[in-house]
């Protein structure tokens, strides 16, 4: 496997003079095989100091520090819900049929889907800096940010719909229970007293 290391011009300028009787591939693979057995002597050690037990203790401390994502948009779509007219319903999600007509399939709410008082991912976001920070620390080759995002989206979305959806319900059976009412009233024709002792 072939490797590239990056170094200063400065350096490269000083290795001129010794660059012909330099071995440099000799003293990278010498200095990461230095590097590797003195990782692997105190990994060695610190097993045999029973420091097993302490990294237990620090990863169950990281879990009790994990963020739950859907938690936190559960309960900023309630406030939301609890804020929300009929209209913001209406612009929500009239927003999110247009941007599901552009073909956009990513999770997103709307600016104006926010409303003052509720919460955001990026109020959310701003809170866990430091949670962000350790998840970057244990793994760069995720972006933390952009998956937090798309679960807290997700769940907020999820909720809000079906908040929506029993209000469509509501409506309809409102609607229909008018109308029935309506047609009753139009099939039965209220008879006066005198006319129905004559019958």
């Amino acid at each position: 496997m072939r490797i590239g290391i990056n170094i200063s011009d400065e350096l490269i300028r000083n290795l001129e003079p010794i660059k012909a009787f330099t071995n440099i591939s000799q003293i990278c693979r010498q200095a990461i095989k230095d590097r590797v057995e003195a990782f692997q002597r105190a990994d060695a050690r610190a097993r045999s100091d029973g420091m097993d037990a302490a990294a237990a203790r620090l990863i169950a401390e990281h879990k009790n520090q994990v963020v739950d994502w859907e938690a936190l948009a559960l309960e900023d779509s309630k406030l939301w819900v609890q804020l929300a007219s009929m209209k913001d319903f209406d612009d929500l999600f009239h927003n999110l049929r247009i941007k599901e007509s552009n073909g956009r399939t990513d999770n997103w709410i709307p600016t104006n889907g926010y409303l003052s008082g509720s919460k955001t991912f990026v109020d959310r976001q701003y809170e866990n800096q430091d949670w962000f920070y350790r998840q970057v620390e244990m793994d760069e080759s995720v972006n933390h940010i952009q998956v937090a995002e798309a679960l807290y989206t997700s769940s907020w979305l999820s909720y809000v719909t079906a908040v929506w959806q029993m209000v469509k319900h509501g409506i309809a059976a409102d609607a229909k229970e008018r109308e029935e009412e309506f047609a009753k009233s139009r099939s039965e024709p209220e008879v006066p007293i005198h006319l129905k002792n004559g019958m």
